[in-house]
């Protein structure tokens, strides 16, 4: 058995939809399954939303679970772009699992991220430059791999995969396309912890001899009631909402002031409403103000809250799809919904996976990263 450990709920996600691609049972938990009879357990820890303190805490538990599991494959999901806790969590789990070498591979350059002379780049040009530096919980403000990773000196080596590698310690992979990262998935052995993006994680199920299997192509069947949950603060969400909303999809815009107030009253109202609408159309998104702000604290607020909108309609209406973008409000509805073992049953995009909810076989979650897009509008009929 294979496990990977995704410190986000769409990471996660994203883990299972290349699973369906190489023909692998997964199963998504919030904790290590013993019992699992998945080909690729994938473990949501949601320790990018944490504090430091309480991600290590979670990945201590986490550490204790696998000693028993002892998986075959063990592989560290991280955030492409380095957001979160990545360098404390990766030499905690170092230490837990006492291995002496750990392997970081952040790139995807599929969807131009790649690591070039020890800084991040994004379709080129420096990570800072892009709307990476305005994400409310981790902004970049720096696009050097040192910064990104909050390292101090010693901490770790940023390097090409030809250079001499060292016994112990951590390595941060260059790389600049997919061959580089076919040379990177050589190098690995038991003595390393491997931590990197989906694509990395791909070009390790190809050097194991696994293949894509031949999946036919076909539009999603998403059935109504649907829920789509936009909680993200990033630009392409906003212009996305907008665009739906101009196209006919109802839209429910949290009030801006529940942002700073706790006006149960305007609040319940506003989850009656969308309630409403569910029922008249089917279908509606609950999105983000745009007159609200993106900072941390703000962001904490607007996913709790939207979380217990979620809770609110779900009671009320027997939801059939929910749509969730951003990993930590996807979390944050699950936690509310009392969810907490998902099976992936459609890639619709890259990142974008469709799951099927244990103990509800009527109800679907399909999630997406914040930062990626959602698919055309002709393989996702729900939206038209």
């Amino acid at each position: 058995m294979m496990v990977v450990i995704a410190d986000d709920l769409t990471g996660a996600a994203e883990i299972g939809g290349l699973a369906l691609k190489y023909g692998l049972m997964a199963e998504i938990t919030t904790t290590v399954n013993l019992h699992t009879n998945a080909d690729l357990l994938i473990i949501d820890t949601d320790t990018r939303s944490l504090s430091k303190t309480a991600a290590k805490a979670v990945i201590t538990e986490i550490c204790a679970g696998l000693k028993a599991l002892q998986p075959t494959l063990l592989f560290k999901k991280i955030d492409s772009v380095l957001r979160g806790h990545v360098l404390a969590e990766i030499q905690l789990q170092q230490e837990l699992l006492q291995l002496p070498k750990a392997l970081i591979v952040p790139a995807n350059p599929g969807l131009g991220r790649t690591v070039v002379n020890s800084t991040y780049l994004l379709n080129g040009r420096p990570l800072h430059q892009s709307s990476f530096s305005q994400d409310p919980e981790f902004p970049v403000y720096s696009s050097g791999i040192t910064e990104l990773l909050q390292a101090k000196d010693g901490d770790i080596q940023v390097l090409p995969h030809h250079a001499p590698q060292p016994e112990t310690g951590i390595v941060v992979a260059e790389v600049e396309s997919s061959t580089d990262l076919v040379a990177w998935s050589k190098k690995l052995d038991a003595g390393t912890l491997v931590a990197g993006a989906a694509e990395f994680f791909a070009t390790i199920l190809e050097a194991r001899n696994m293949r894509p299997v031949i999946m036919e192509k076909s539009s999603a069947t998403l059935q109504p009631p649907a829920l789509m949950i936009c909680g993200s603060a990033f630009h392409k969400s906003r212009a996305f909402v907008k665009k739906i909303e101009q196209d006919g999809f109802p839209v429910s815009y949290m009030p801006a002031v529940l942002d700073t107030t706790g006006d149960a009253q305007l609040f319940q109202h506003w989850m009656e409403d969308t309630l409403q609408q569910l029922k008249q159309e089917g279908k509606v998104s609950i999105a983000v103000h745009p007159q609200m702000e993106d900072d941390r604290a703000h962001a904490l607020n607007i996913r709790n809250k939207m979380a217990e909108a979620a809770a609110f309609i779900a009671g009320q209406a027997t939801l059939h799809e929910i749509l969730i973008e951003g990993g930590s409000t996807a979390a944050a509805v699950m936690r509310k919904l009392g969810i907490d073992r998902l099976y992936p049953t459609m890639a619709l995009a890259p990142g974008v996976t469709r799951m099927r909810v244990q103990g509800n076989e009527e109800l679907h979650l399909t999630l997406k990263p914040g930062s990626y897009e959602w698919p055309p509008l002709d393989l996702f009929p729900l939206m038209q």
